[in-house]
């Protein structure tokens, strides 16, 4: 079974002087938006948690978008990220430890330090 195709977006409104009122329509973006589902307020939620949810619906869903197994995707490329990263920072060690550099590994070391920077 396959959900309701991305994008999604939602509308609606929160309702910051009745929390409990607020409800905000999960839509697929189609020329008439068909309706997917609701995020309405539990016990205690704030008009902020509720708009904050139903972005974050939104944004999971459409960040997966062409992805079968989202969860086991993302789980392996986290692993992939965490090993490139090791490999990148051996790199830049032993280019560090040669001392010298001719202009390529400059280069090269200096992307490397940038995007170990970026990605810790």
């Amino acid at each position: 079974m396959k959900h309701t195709p991305t994008p999604w977006s939602y509308t609606g409104n929160v309702d910051y002087s009745n929390v409990q009122k607020s409800q905000l329509i999960l839509q697929h973006n189609r020329t008439n938006a068909a309706n997917i589902a609701k995020v309405i307020p539990c016990a205690g939620m704030t008009a902020e948690e509720v708009e904050a949810n139903a972005k974050r619906i939104v944004d999971c869903v459409n960040a997966c978008a062409g992805m079968d197994y989202p969860l086991e995707r993302i789980t392996e490329l986290r692993d992939h990220r965490k090993r490139l990263l090791d490999v990148l920072k051996l790199c830049r060690s032993v280019i560090e430890e040669g001392g010298m550099f001719e202009r390529s590994e400059q280069i090269a070391f200096e992307e490397a330090s940038v995007v170990i920077a970026e990605i810790e």
